[in-house]
């Protein structure tokens, strides 16, 4: 049973692996928001580095934090997952188990959302920050719906731990897809602006930690494939015809098979995506 009888208007959704340097940073920076109107979801993704007990200590200290653990690694997409099935919250707020939300980002994204009505998602920018919390540059993302839609379709228009989502374009859209292991942010707001706009503010909200255990440093190419995969998925849904990717099933060589691409295109593809690169 919940704590709270009363569902918050805003559920923090981290999916957490082996973060236990960085965790409690994160942890934190929520507690310290200038809005009380939350719940924090942690998702501790079969964890085997001490993770599982320290948000198990900051739980118990705060009956607004709600942890899920996993007996295994089931990667991002399926740990948020999890996340959202037991979320209340009428508005979901992504961050990452090493990174940290400024302490005004809830009440800002929440009251933006609440004076646009059409719009589904919205980030903000970010300080790139190192292992040892030292500010190493701003990351600014477009602004405006019709600009977030143009960037949407070359690359990633927000920053995944930025993100700040209604939850009914969640549950409309099923959350997050597991087929995409590597780009599965990029894949949700491609599919969200299907349904609802999608836009960034004009300030920092998240300090974003870039460091040598990221996905995007040691999976580079699978994850350069997927998100192309995703555009490709995304022009075959515009015109009316059937994804080509299914929900949970992993995307590997094969998958390139049931891909209307050149040739060459294919090619690149499978160079991207070896066998056994998950391993």
């Amino acid at each position: 049973m919940h704590p709270h009888a009363e569902a918050p208007a805003i559920t923090v959704l981290i999916a957490v692996y082996n973060q236990a340097r960085y965790i409690s940073r994160a942890i934190d920076s929520i507690i310290h928001q200038t809005t009380d109107d939350w719940e924090l979801v942690l998702v501790d993704d079969g964890s085997t580095d001490g993770t599982s007990g320290i948000v198990d200590t900051c739980a118990s200290r705060d009956t607004r934090i709600v942890v899920r653990h996993l007996a295994q690694n089931r990667g991002l997409p399926s740990a948020l997952n999890e996340g959202l099935a037991i979320a209340r919250g009428e508005f979901i707020a992504r961050l990452d188990g090493d990174d940290i939300a400024l302490p005004d980002r809830l009440a800002m994204q929440r009251t933006f959302l609440d004076a646009h009505p059409g719009v589904g998602m919205v980030g903000g920018s970010i300080w790139y920050i190192d292992s040892d919390d030292r500010k190493r540059g701003i990351g600014r993302y477009s602004t405006g719906p019709a600009n977030v839609r143009a960037v949407a379709a070359r690359g990633s228009a927000i920053a995944a731990p930025a993100m700040f989502i209604r939850r009914d374009c969640l549950t409309r859209l099923g959350g997050w897809r597991t087929a995409f292991t590597l780009s599965e942010d990029y894949d949700l707001t491609l599919r969200l602006l299907e349904i609802a706009d999608v836009d960034n503010l004009d300030a920092v909200v998240t300090y974003y930690r870039s460091h040598d255990q990221q996905a995007t440093r040691r999976y580079g190419g699978p994850q350069e494939a997927m998100a192309q995969i995703a555009r490709i998925s995304a022009a075959a849904r515009r015109v009316g015809q059937p994804d080509p990717i299914e929900r949970d099933a992993p995307i590997g060589p094969s998958t390139v098979d049931a891909l209307d691409v050149t040739p060459a295109e294919a090619e690149r593809l499978r160079k991207l995506l070896p066998p056994g690169w998950m391993s």
